[in-house]
């Protein structure tokens, strides 16, 4: 079976820890490599093709708007997933023509439920 990559844009480390233990209990055949930043992912993709991004929006140096911005003048044809705790910046962030936006759930369910269906879409399971 192919291994699916999935590329985390997120500076919060516990967030990240949350996000990619949750998704080990999903699907533990995806890989996920993760980036502190819009500059870490960006240097990432020049050597990498992950299956799916998924970016939060606030973040340091760039944040996940530029990086969506910077990705989508790269014309890289790779699913973006916006996943923030603002539901305004999830808003716009959605007139940039991502594939997807949703806001950071507060509890371990509503994670859990939100990962699945990311992976169940992106066909990453």
């Amino acid at each position: 079976m192919l291994c699916k990559h999935i590329l985390l844009v997120e500076d919060d480390l516990d967030s990240r820890q949350i996000f990619l233990d949750t998704l080990k209990d999903i699907a533990p055949g995806c890989a996920c490599d993760t980036a502190n930043n819009g500059v870490e992912a960006i240097e990432y993709l020049h050597h990498n093709r992950p299956d799916l991004i998924i970016t939060d929006l606030n973040m340091p140096k760039i944040d996940g708007l530029e990086f969506i911005k910077v990705i989508k003048k790269m014309l890289l044809s790779i699913p973006l997933v916006i996943w923030s705790t603002s539901s305004l910046d999830i808003n716009l962030a959605s007139t940039l023509g991502v594939n997807g936006a949703i806001e950071k759930p507060s509890n371990y369910n509503d994670l859990y439920s939100l990962i699945q269906r990311m992976v169940t879409c992106c066909g990453l399971s």
